[in-house]
């Protein structure tokens, strides 16, 4: 299940008078609507985070995020350090140190 389809579920949930599985037993227009939704609600959150400095990453860095570093190595920008190798333990590091996002009312 993706994580649009968990939101618009979690969604569809939260009224008050939805049956246990109302989202297998809802119509495909249903399901559109709130997968619609979603994607607005998904999309404003992002958005609304990254204006105060936040930015959803992966727990893993991926291959590319490992070529862009190294790329960056063997053009010279890290002082001269041409061998820069990429440290996974240390983005994960750096990941598990960095503030957590709290919901603000």
């Amino acid at each position: 299940m993706t994580i649009r389809e968990k939101v618009a579920r979690a969604m569809m949930a939260d009224t008050d008078d939805a049956p246990v599985n109302q989202w297998d037993s809802a119509n495909r227009v249903t399901k559109d609507i709130y997968l619609g939704n979603t994607d607005v609600a998904i999309a404003t959150f992002l958005a609304a985070a990254a204006e105060e400095g936040w930015r959803l990453v992966r727990d893993e860095a991926t291959e590319e995020m490992s070529k862009a570093y190294r790329n960056m190595a063997r053009a010279g920008d890290f002082k001269g350090n041409k061998h820069c190798l990429f440290d996974y333990e240390a983005y994960r590091a750096m990941l598990a140190a960095s503030p957590k996002f709290e919901l603000k009312e």
